[in-house]
């Protein structure tokens, strides 16, 4: 998809689950450090949480409480993280 005002001319990749705006690949779930993100949803459930799990451990830092998940992953260079549900869009950065 083209981008408007600043980004006009570029080509910006977008996520989701709706309509004709979307991209076949998936957000990244990891950092190039070693960070993840999870959905801690059960399958088949959109209700949970969303957590980080910094690099080398098993801690799991719930960060967002979530009803639906729409889309959620790290930015190409693993400093920004969004979490799309159908009403709000968070986005963290580091």
């Amino acid at each position: 998809m083209l981008g408007i005002g600043p980004l006009a001319g570029v080509c910006v990749e977008v996520c989701g689950n709706g309509g004709a705006i979307s991209t076949p690949r998936a957000l990244p779930l990891t950092t190039h450090d070693g960070w993840s993100a999870m959905s801690t949803a059960a399958p088949g459930r959109t209700v949970g949480s969303i957590v980080l799990r910094p690099p080398d451990t098993q801690t799991e830092i719930p960060i967002a409480s979530v009803e639906e998940v729409r889309a959620f992953g790290f930015s190409p260079t693993g400093r920004s993280l969004v979490v799309a549900e159908p009403h709000t869009l968070h986005v963290w950065r580091r």
